[in-house]
């Protein structure tokens, strides 16, 4: 018997969906394999209306990839890349998460990856605030998957930081001097 039922994220009753959702994450988070046969189950979450589905789907590919052994992730990344820019900044949070989560799996996409999530800088969601807090999930993102990074976007990944050490929401501009003072620290002078 499965630990989990698909069916669930379809009832109407909140309680049994959303509880069903949250067993989903943890399931990911703790067992991948578990949820690995149903990967294309959770590709069709990224084009739901629900945003809490789309989230859970964007979530449950980034915890997959660490036992993708049938390197299905691959293919869907323009899919999952293209939720960077929805407009919707905890979309784009939770996308940058997974991605972090792919280039720890599968270091010969960091680089790639991380110029993606570097684009955050250009895209424009709610409002300002919002824009910000998206930046700061890429700085809190990026920082454990530095050594994974070629020496051009490890340059690429300082200019960014260097320039939201100003950052009008503070804590993203913690962010930014966090992650410098632990990758470059002589980037800050």
């Amino acid at each position: 018997m499965k630990a989990y039922d698909l069916a669930s994220l379809d009832s109407k009753d909140p309680q049994i969906k959303y509880g069903m959702q949250k067993r989903i994450l943890e399931l990911s988070a703790s067992h991948p394999e578990t949820l690995y046969p149903d990967f294309d189950y959770f590709v069709r979450l990224l084009d739901s209306p629900n945003n809490i589905l789309l989230w859970t789907g964007i979530l449950v590919i980034g915890n997959m990839a660490r036992i993708d052994r049938d390197h299905k992730i691959e293919p869907v990344l323009p899919q999952l890349v293209s939720r960077l820019n929805t407009g919707r900044m905890i979309t784009a949070g939770n996308t940058i998460k997974a991605l972090g989560e792919v280039i720890k799996a599968k270091p010969t996409l960091a680089d790639p990856l991380t110029r993606e999530i570097l684009k955050v800088k250009n895209y424009h969601y709610d409002t300002e605030e919002c824009d910000n807090i998206a930046i700061g999930h890429a700085l809190k993102n990026l920082e454990p998957v530095w050594e994974l990074l070629s020496t051009d976007v490890q340059g690429e990944v300082i200019q960014f930081a260097r320039g939201e050490l100003h950052n009008p929401r503070p804590a993203t501009a913690k962010k930014a001097e966090k992650m410098l003072k632990k990758v470059a620290p002589g980037s800050l002078l």
